[in-house]
């Protein structure tokens, strides 16, 4: 196993915390070399990662069935504008010449 993947792996039992965004550095990091990595490095750090990710899964279903369909609507649309029933705004952009 590649020195790199031990430290993740380690940093992982450590540091969990630093790897709930899916954007952070260090899932950035395997990211970019996965590709480059052996079998057993890749499923060293899939089987590393698992207990977290499912976590994450599991709080975010929970959370979506708690939610009103209404909050659920401004969670997918932003800030976009709404009519008064709840529903998105649809514009139409025409492009012409002049």
């Amino acid at each position: 196993m590649e020195n790199g993947v031990k430290i993740i792996i380690e940093r992982l039992k450590t540091n969990p915390e630093e790897f709930e965004d899916r954007g952070n550095r260090w899932i950035n990091i395997v990211r970019a070399y996965k590709d480059f990595m052996t079998e057993e490095d890749r499923v060293a750090i899939e089987n590393a990662l698992r207990p977290l990710v499912m976590e994450k899964m599991n709080a975010d279903v929970l959370n979506t069935l708690m939610r009103t369909e209404k909050e659920q609507m401004e969670l997918d649309f932003g800030n976009a504008p709404v009519k008064k029933d709840g529903t998105p705004v649809s514009y139409t952009l025409t492009l012409g010449n002049k």
